[in-house]
């Protein structure tokens, strides 16, 4: 039986576009293959309705609005966790994404110290809001949708 997968959808009034979680392209960067996932699970989501900071990871000028993760149990009885991670960019310094501020989009998994930033939607341009939503595919079921409004620098 083929494990879950998860369609991560973002949309804004003039941007929208998807990815599959489970898929080679996140997974091979831990060294794991679609074929060796024995159960996937979408397991939190922390979205507490405004910016904050955390170390190392997050900064007042590059905050985040939240998380949500996803368990891999795989066929060699290792586990992992990626959570999908959503920031404000504020590029304060111009340096990227055309000197705009814009959202920001990584994975992190807990056993890589670098998280992964190939995502289609790494950088998505400003806008009002965002939505999130997290769909299980084999049943076209939405596990969770948020809708995150751009809020200014604190």
């Amino acid at each position: 039986m083929a494990p879950n997968q998860f369609k991560i959808k973002v949309e804004t009034d003039s941007y929208k576009t998807e990815t599959l979680l489970t898929d080679n392209k996140y997974l091979c960067k831990l060294g794991k293959s679609i074929g060796e996932v024995k159960v996937a699970s979408w397991d939190t989501n922390y979205y507490p309705g405004g910016l904050y900071t955390e170390a190392r990871t997050a900064t007042v000028n590059h905050p985040l609005q939240g998380s949500g993760s996803a368990r891999y149990d795989f066929t060699d009885s290792s586990q992992e966790i990626l959570s999908l991670i959503a920031y404000q960019d504020f590029n304060p310094k111009s340096t990227h994404a055309g000197g705009s501020e814009h959202w920001n989009f990584e994975l992190r998994a807990e056993s890589l110290k670098k998280t992964l930033r190939n995502l289609p939607f790494h950088q998505v341009p400003k806008s009002a809001y965002i939505d999130i939503e997290i769909i299980e595919c084999s049943t076209n079921t939405t596990l969770f949708k948020k809708r995150l409004c751009w809020m200014p620098q604190p």
